[in-house]
């Protein structure tokens, strides 16, 4: 392939007539600048219901010796993977949390230190996704939170 160009970019889930817990499938059709063209696979996904970020507020400050996030879950979900991306978008962490039907809100404390000491005066992007298993399907529907910064303050 070529150079290829970004013509569009279009976000499934901000289309108001996509149901949720509904398997979607697609494929990607990639025309290059050359005009050379390439199909993806077919995929298929379902979306889940967004959780809903409490704390901290986006742009918050926070001691890297004591950070704590909180989020509220809309609907049936199996479990969350709170996740964290430094100001690049690499990988910085994750915590898978498995669920029960009875927690509506659920928090993490446990963020190493070691970690957050090394982002220390740096900011960091942290989203929550949920998962929940079709049996039917064989493969799980998801989600993905908005996103919120927050700032690492020096120690």
């Amino acid at each position: 392939m070529d150079s290829i160009s970004a013509s569009a970019h279009y976000y499934l889930d901000t289309d108001t007539n996509i149901m949720e817990r509904v398997w979607y499938s697609y494929f990607i059709d990639l025309v290059d600048l050359a005009g050379n063209t390439s199909r993806s696979d077919t995929t298929s996904y379902a979306l889940l219901p967004k959780s809903i970020l409490i704390s901290p507020a986006d742009n918050s400050v926070l001691s890297p010796l004591n950070m704590s996030f909180k989020w509220h879950r809309i609907g049936s979900v199996g479990k969350f993977r709170i996740i964290f991306f430094d100001e690049n978008y690499n990988y910085v962490w994750h915590k898978d949390i498995t669920t029960n039907l009875e927690n509506e809100e659920f928090e993490v404390i446990d963020f190493p230190v070691n970690i957050a000491l090394q982002y220390a005066g740096q900011s960091l992007r942290w989203r929550v996704d949920s998962f929940e298993y079709d049996a039917d399907k064989e493969a799980f529907m998801g989600s993905e939170s908005n996103e919120r910064i927050i700032y690492l303050g020096q120690i």
